[in-house]
């Protein structure tokens, strides 16, 4: 089809009127165009602020209908209901669009829910990924959990830093039953993943091999823990002893009620704790708990065993619990154990700050270790013969940078990491590392705390440019993860987001709710 040069000609006018506002043809049908645009734009404004208010706090979205005014449509539409009594332009458009059925445009309905749940999860995660090929460097932090549904959940959670180079970490979304061989980067000590030669970070090794293996610190301290008790009977019968205090008074109503009484009369004590097996630093609350309240612990345990009314069996059991925990053993390992635990607990907790250092673990560990004042482990020996030997590990001690490097060796280590990341640092980067090293040595005590701190001021300094290479290595360490936190925290995201109400969601719907509720204060921003 040949183009007309009039229609052309007319097709320019028209436009350069458009551009200079002046009267054309359409212009009453542009008016009402962009008058339709604007009200369902302003309908669209509000279904998002519900969905992103449902979402942020874990709640079910529909009900048993799709009804406006059934009280069984669920809480997306009992919520634009509610806000449509205070809101005039809401209140006139369910009037005039709802519950038409299909084929009347509406916004109201589960399809257009649905749509916009996945294009506001999609704009987070389209942002997230903008900032990962900004930054350039990220790790992947992985772990998987059977949700209500039996259903095996991997979560996948990414960290990188941001320009000023302080670390974020970012929840994805979740794959359903994909095992426990998917590709990963910071995961527990577990021989499937931590293996040498048919572990996970192996077979992440052939396809990247600049992919660095990061073990979870917290993981780690909390086997220090499990070994350190099962390290003697003496050490598993007190914790059982705990155990067996909460499940006692927690098992009635009547004997959790005398305990309350009596621990009213003594000062800053708690009610008693449930043991955790698999986060060992929480026992810290457990041991407190005990040696807080122990006058009327004791004491709860006497009128129950001095109690007529009670069943014998009850009778008999507290008499057995306040011999054991009068015993001079318990005691000694409560008033050992407190302390210790308190220092685990601190540790555990700072690990799971998003920027921690990995070398802050070593100053953290070893200080929890002091607090002991012995070895903890007696048969460390046995053990390590029997340890997961990890990849890239041999006998040699870690080089930790310090001014009281050799060059020699820093030459070797800094050509060590050239061949590792050839396509991210150049060969001058060696002669940078020993440049850097006399730069560092006159930098101030308090720029030397952290990584970060040191990044921070080497960002912020004109030097910066002298070192490029430097920063490059910097971001790179900054992006190791020290523990899988984020994999952990988006295990109470699932359990939020697929309840009871929520059992049918298909998995597809369950990544992007977890990615719209996961820091809700963060997504606030993204969207």
């Amino acid at each position: 089809m040949k183009k007309n040069p009039v229609h052309l000609k007319s097709i320019q006018i028209w436009f350069s009127k458009q551009s200079q506002n002046l009267k054309t043809v359409d212009k009453l049908q542009k008016i009402e165009i962009l008058k339709e645009e604007s009200y369902w734009r302003e309908v669209l404004h509000r279904l998002v602020e519900t969905i992103k208010f449902l979402s942020t706090r874990g709640l079910a979205f529909r009900g048993d209908d799709q009804t406006l005014g059934s009280c069984h449509n669920g809480n997306y539409l009992g919520f634009i209901e509610l806000l449509a009594k205070f809101d005039p332009f809401l209140s006139t458009h369910i009037n005039k669009y709802a519950n038409k059925g299909t084929g009347n445009v509406s916004y109201l309905s589960n399809t257009v829910c649905d749509e916009l749940i996945l294009a506001m999860s999609k704009t987070i995660l389209d942002k997230i990924i903008q900032e990962i090929k900004i930054s350039k460097y990220f790790s992947i932090i992985v772990d998987s959990t059977p949700d209500m549904s039996k259903i095996d959940q991997l979560t996948v959670a990414v960290r990188y830093t941001m320009l000023d180079g302080s670390p974020v970490e970012h929840f994805l979304g979740s794959l359903p039953s994909v095992g426990h061989k998917a590709e990963e980067m910071d995961y527990d000590n577990a021989q499937n993943m931590a293996g040498i030669y048919n572990g996970l970070q192996a077979r992440i090794k052939k396809k990247s091999p600049t992919a660095e293996f990061v073990p979870c610190s917290a993981h780690s301290l909390n086997l220090v823990g499990t070994f350190a008790a099962e390290a003697t009977s003496i050490g598993n019968r007190f914790f059982m002893t705990t155990q067996n205090l909460y499940t006692f008074f927690s098992g009635s109503t009547s004997r959790w009620k005398i305990l309350e009484n009596q621990l009213k009369d003594v000062p800053n004590s708690t009610l008693l704790k449930n043991l955790c097996p698999t986060r060992w630093s929480s026992r810290y609350a457990v041991c407190k708990s005990i040696k807080n309240g122990y006058p009327g612990i004791i004491a709860a345990l006497q009128e129950i065993s001095k109690d007529i009314s009670q069943r014998p069996a009850t009778i008999y059991e507290a008499i057995a619990l306040n011999k054991k925990i009068e015993n001079l053993e318990f005691i000694f390992m409560l008033v050992l154990w407190t302390p210790i635990l308190e220092r685990f607990n601190m540790t555990s907790k700072s690990l799971q700050f998003v920027d921690i250092d990995l070398n802050n673990f070593d100053i953290l560990l070893n200080e929890a270790m002091c607090i002991c004042k012995k070895d903890m482990f007696p048969n460390e020996s046995k053990r390590q013969s029997r340890r997961t030997v990890f990849f890239d590990e041999d006998n040699a001690e870690e080089t930790v940078f310090t001014e009281k490097i050799d060059n020699t060796d820093l030459r070797v280590k800094a050509e060590i990491l050239v061949k590792t990341y050839e396509e991210d640092l150049d060969a001058d980067f060696i002669e940078e590392v020993i440049q850097f090293k006399a730069i560092f040595s006159c930098m101030p005590e308090n720029q030397k705390t952290s990584i970060h701190i040191l990044f921070k001021a080497l960002t912020t300094s004109p030097i910066i440019t002298t070192f490029p290479s430097i920063e490059i290595a910097l971001k790179i360490f900054r992006c190791l993860p020290c523990s899988n936190s984020s994999g952990e925290r988006s295990f109470s995201v699932l359990k939020r987001v697929k309840t009871y109400l929520q059992s049918s969601l298909s998995n597809e719907k369950i990544s992007q709710l977890s990615v719209l509720f996961a820091k809700g204060k963060a997504r606030k921003k993204l969207l």
